[in-house]
């Protein structure tokens, strides 16, 4: 039977959360804006390129849902962290990453637009939604 052999003994948390990181920074953002080969799926690129710009927006809006709306958003976050989790242990090519991670952007969009709205609210002072 051919198959991959792993040393109990060898697996540790250290190893196991390396991996974890390595595998949530994949299914998160791949492709790679390095790995670009060639130009046969522009739209995958001009949507990785959008992400990538809000993508600090979607971790202010995180963070402003827990801050002031934790009730509400909890579960949402759960469940993105448990979807994310499992797209990075047991994903392995950039192709279905991409197409399942879509199922996650529309959230992901979600809380971006709460980012975004909190920062225009702080640059022209006006009153906050959240």
């Amino acid at each position: 039977m051919q198959g991959y052999k792993v040393d109990p003994g060898d697996i540790n948390i250290f190893k196991f959360s390396i991996s974890y990181l390595k595998g949530i920074a994949y299914s998160m953002f791949s492709p790679f804006p390095g790995s670009i080969i060639s130009i046969k799926n522009p739209f995958v690129y001009f949507q990785m390129i959008i992400y990538y710009m809000l993508f600090p927006f979607i971790i202010l809006g995180v963070f402003v849902s827990l801050r002031y709306k934790w009730r509400n958003f909890l579960s949402v976050i759960i469940f993105l962290f448990v979807t994310a989790s499992i797209f990075a242990l047991f994903e392995g090519n950039i192709g279905t990453v991409f197409r399942h991670r879509d199922m996650l952007i529309v959230f992901f969009l979600f809380f971006g637009a709460i980012g975004i709205s909190k920062t225009l609210s702080i640059l022209h002072d006006q009153p906050r939604i959240f």
